[in-house]
């Protein structure tokens, strides 16, 4: 186990600070720290872009910003 540890020890430290970012995010309007309706619950907003991409409103959206980007639309 110790083995183990030593050898993922960078990837978990440098990886705790955005897990600590993710579950501040969901808790924080649970527990009345923030209003959900400006700081919605991470797993409101992930459930609202999966029914997003499944209308493939996201993707469209995602596809005009890269054309945008591209230079493709003017």
């Amino acid at each position: 186990m110790k083995k183990v540890f030593n050898k993922f020890r960078g990837v978990i430290i440098r990886s705790s600070g955005l897990l600590t970012f993710l579950a501040l995010w969901e808790i924080a309007p649970r527990w009345g720290w923030a209003d959900p309706q400006f700081l919605p619950p991470l797993s409101s907003v992930l459930k609202a872009a999966v029914v997003l991409w499944d209308d493939g409103f996201l993707m469209d959206f995602f596809w005009c910003y890269a054309d945008w980007g591209a230079g493709v639309v003017n």
